[in-house]
């Protein structure tokens, strides 16, 4: 395209980006009428600006962001409205693209595009030399190159299985080479092409020669956490997530030693928060793939229980408490911690759940420190729902363990007892209300009428809510008798 035209284009381009809505409305007024009536002005000018790469950053992102959206396949699918000879332009200029491109942003873009668009043609048979391509982009000299490569066979491995399926010998090799690069980042890369392949599989006959891939694909997260490179690190954990939830069967021969370098990696103090609760999830999301599994993998509960309810009990002091919900301090280590045993509760059931828990809550109940006792008590509130069956034959312990917790030296341990007996009422109804109101009742009264609870209101909302949830799970009868005191 000449010159003039181009520099027309980038200044609709810009144009979009306009923070002014009446300036932005308009270009896109005209984007929309070039789409619809000149097609291939419109690719041909998003390509160059795309793969020149002394367009403006900020003119090229957006190129990329609008090409990427015009190549994904649609009722109105712009490539599809182009000639055969703008279309083989586009194809070769993103590649060409890819290949010279040094800038990891803009190369980021350019797989997404070229996946977009692989994705769409693969799949009905055309676009083959992509795949010629991609294996002599995996085995370029430069970083960026084979991390691209795996990366677009990774995205384009479910929508043209059969291509890739195929060619599972070549793939094979590609990955055995990427998981023994000299880079971290393009083990990791090639560990994402594996989840990918592994993803396109549809027996385990079409999976079983990446079996032996896996020690590989677990090495490269070990690489990169003794590299301190976190990013990557973060990157194969969620690839070994996806295997978790999606393809358990593949994890099967080596699940204990997941399970055990997943234990080691959330207990690690030289590790970020992300990748502490990215190795907590493999294993959360494997009991709920495979709980019968899971019940059969020695100590599993024994490993995990006591580091969630470690994170559990960290909570800050907060000024501002009492004044309600929108002041909390946000820690993303409890909310992972209460996710994560009620998720196991309800995934491994009460009978196996509930007496390793209830046996390590007891201990954290003892503890001179309040927030360690929180954690025990918003942690037996958490899992009443999944463990609801085997609790509610051994009431008598747990209300026993609660009760006491109502006099409380600290308020927030008083308001955990409340949510505790709050939860319960509504988890177990009248098996809770009916034989031990006179445990409950007269601990809730004690909070409400104690003249200290004034400067907490929080607690004494709380303490109230109670009160209405155990009602409305209890027969009048039983309530009368604390009708004055309330």
């Amino acid at each position: 395209m000449d010159a003039n035209a181009i520099e027309q284009f980038k200044g609709l381009i810009l144009q979009l980006m306009e923070p002014d809505n009446e300036k932005r409305s308009q270009g896109e007024s005209v984007y929309s009428h070039t789409k619809q009536e000149f097609p291939g002005q419109l690719l041909l000018s998003l390509v160059q600006l795309s793969t020149t790469p002394n367009t403006e950053g900020s003119v090229r992102n957006m190129s990329l962001i609008m090409l990427r959206q015009e190549l994904v396949r649609s009722d109105n699918w712009v490539f599809a409205r182009v000639s055969a000879e703008i279309q083989e332009h586009v194809k070769k200029t993103l590649l060409s693209g890819l290949q010279q491109e040094e800038n990891e942003l803009f190369s980021t873009r350019l797989k997404d595009v070229i996946s977009a668009l692989a994705s769409s043609l693969l799949s009905e048979g055309q676009w083959g030399e992509i795949l010629p391509f991609l294996l002599e982009l995996a085995g370029s000299s430069a970083e960026i190159h084979r991390i691209a490569a795996m990366d677009i066979f990774s995205h384009i491995s479910t929508r043209c299985r059969s291509v890739l399926i195929q060619s599972m010998n070549v793939m094979v090799k590609v990955l055995q080479a990427g998981l023994l690069d000299d880079s971290v980042r393009v083990r990791v890369a090639a560990f994402g092409t594996g989840v990918g392949l592994l993803s396109a599989c549809r027996t385990q006959e079409e999976q079983a020669p990446l079996q032996p891939l896996f020690p590989g694909m677990l090495q490269s997260i070990a690489l990169a956490l003794n590299s301190g490179d976190m990013e990557s690190a973060n990157q194969g954990l969620d690839n070994l997530v996806a295997l978790c939830e999606r393809e358990t069967d593949f994890v099967r021969p080596s699940i204990y030693g997941v399970y055990k370098a997943m234990v080691s990696i959330m207990g690690s103090e030289e590790v970020d928060e992300r990748t502490r609760h990215l190795a907590m999830e493999c294993p959360v999301t494997l009991a709920e793939a495979r709980p019968a599994l899971c019940r059969k993998i020695p100590d599993f509960l024994e490993g995990l229980i006591p580091v969630l309810l470690e994170w559990n009990s960290h909570l800050e002091d907060n000024e501002r408490w009492n004044d309600g919900e929108k002041f909390d301090a946000e820690d993303l280590d409890v909310a992972i911690a209460e996710d994560s045993i009620d998720r196991l509760s309800i995934a491994l059931g009460g009978e196996t759940f509930a007496p390793i828990m209830f046996s390590a809550v007891q201990q954290t109940l003892q503890h001179p420190n309040w927030r360690v006792r929180h954690s025990g008590l918003m942690a037996m509130s958490v899992s009443a729902e999944g463990s609801a069956k085997y609790l509610r034959d051994h009431l008598d312990q747990v209300v026993a363990m609660v009760v006491p917790f109502f006099k409380d030296e600290h308020p927030r341990v008083r308001w955990a007892a409340c949510n505790c007996i709050a939860q319960m009422s509504s988890d177990f109804g009248r098996s809770l209300t009916e034989r031990y109101h006179g445990e409950i009742v007269p601990v809730l009264v004690t909070i409400l009428a104690d003249p200290v609870m004034v400067n907490h209101p929080r607690v004494l909302a709380h303490a109230a809510s109670a009160v209405i949830n155990f009602s409305e799970s209890s027969e009048k009868e039983f309530l009368l008798p604390y009708l004055k005191p309330l």
